[in-house]
């Protein structure tokens, strides 16, 4: 009898929990969940996406690897108030990628503004117009300065020496938007992969800043060092009318993704994702 009771209450107390837990929310455990559907309208939106209620916040995907990141967004600090960023980097096979800013005024600097830089491959220019921005602490005495460049090498140091590198090129666009340039790197050779989008070839693609990376579909340990395998850049956009609530012009976007499949010698674009959120959710930048 005392075991029934016993066994009674510990029932009672994991049902209480449970409803105060999950709430609501058992019927997404459950599986009786609503598909996601678009409300309103929003831009070049439209019913051939894919709608999804919460793209993984890392982008992680089955089956697909992230591609290592040799040179990632170069940050540096900054002790001189005239300073002028030079640097240098050996990539395959002692090629080099050569970074050269403008020269900065630290105390003219503007924390928001972006000066352009050089960015060239062996010699050959990928961009003069390079993001680049400058912050200090303390602008009027120069102090806790610090420069952040924007651009990605993805290149893993097992593959042999024949394989791919690539790199992705941000330029200022407006606000915290950037055009993109991806570049296939090979012995020395730099060739551009322009976007290929409803029928026609754009050599930049307009994103949210930093908000873009790159995968294979893994096949072998060798393919996945040597970027044999299929290869896909995903690049992610998010503005502030995204989820509005303005009448006449409601929608309950979050983010469109893009993945573009790497197909010979230009990007392909194979799916847009579109990231919704639910009825009675905050809009995730809130």
């Amino acid at each position: 009898m005392i075991l029934y009771v016993g066994i009674y209450y510990i029932d009672l107390i994991d049902t209480s929990l449970r409803d105060y837990y999950l709430g609501n929310s058992q019927d997404k455990v459950l599986g009786v969940e609503s598909e996601p559907q678009l409300i309103g309208s929003y831009g070049d939106v439209s019913e051939g996406d894919t709608f999804v209620w919460e793209w993984d916040p890392y982008w992680e995907r089955e089956d697909y690897y992230k591609l290592p990141r040799f040179i990632e967004d170069p940050k540096y600090f900054i002790s001189d108030k005239i300073f002028k960023l030079e640097k240098t980097w050996e990539l395959k096979n002692g090629y080099e990628l050569s970074l050269s800013c403008i020269e900065l005024d630290m105390k003219k600097a503007v924390a928001g503004d972006y000066y352009p830089c050089t960015l060239s491959y062996n010699g050959e220019v990928l961009t003069e117009n390079l993001r680049y921005e400058a912050y200090c602490k303390d602008f009027e005495n120069t102090e806790s300065c610090r420069g952040i460049t924007n651009f990605r090498v993805f290149s893993d140091t097992y593959s042999d020496t024949e394989s791919d590198e690539y790199v992705v090129v941000s330029e200022y666009a407006s606000g915290s938007k950037d055009w993109i340039y991806v570049y296939r790197l090979n012995n020395g050779k730099a060739s551009l992969l322009p976007f290929f989008y409803k029928e026609k070839e754009e050599d930049r693609w307009y994103i949210s800043s930093y908000a873009y990376d790159m995968y294979g579909l893994y096949s072998t340990w060798e393919n996945m060092n040597n970027f044999n395998d299929p290869i896909q850049l995903v690049t992610s956009f998010h503005e502030p009318s995204m989820g509005s609530q303005v009448k006449g012009a409601e929608n309950n976007v979050e983010d469109i993704y893009r993945i573009w499949d790497v197909v010979g010698d230009r990007l392909e674009l194979k799916e847009t994702v579109v990231d919704l959120y639910r009825e009675g959710d905050s809009a995730h930048w809130l």
